[in-house]
């Protein structure tokens, strides 16, 4: 794309004002990616926000609160204490003197 719009930037030029030409298609390409960058930019903070609003939102709901009351810890404590066996059969097994 960038090839063909400096292609079509310089048709027709006469030698001399080569140099000036792409000296401004650089410096409009650049201003181009610049301003592109912090449109880019804006939207995904924009987004950003908006679903850490909705999230907010959902946590405060009663939906939230029921599930967190009965299934969640339930199923986090199962899920922890597979980890923790997982992680005590990986730990090196010391022998105990007898004393």
């Amino acid at each position: 794309m960038i090839v063909l719009l400096t292609i079509a930037g310089n048709i027709g030029l006469p030698s001399e004002k080569a140099n000036a030409a792409a000296g401004l298609m650089k410096f409009m390409r650049n201003i181009g990616m610049s301003v592109g960058t912090s449109a880019v930019t804006t939207l995904i903070a924009r987004r950003s926000q908006y679903n850490q609003s909705v999230l907010a939102e959902y946590t405060r709901s009663g939906r939230f609160q029921a599930a967190r009351g009965t299934a969640a810890p339930a199923k986090f404590r199962c899920v922890f204490l597979r980890l923790a066996a997982r992680f005590c059969r990986l730990l090196p097994r010391r022998k105990l003197s007898k004393s």
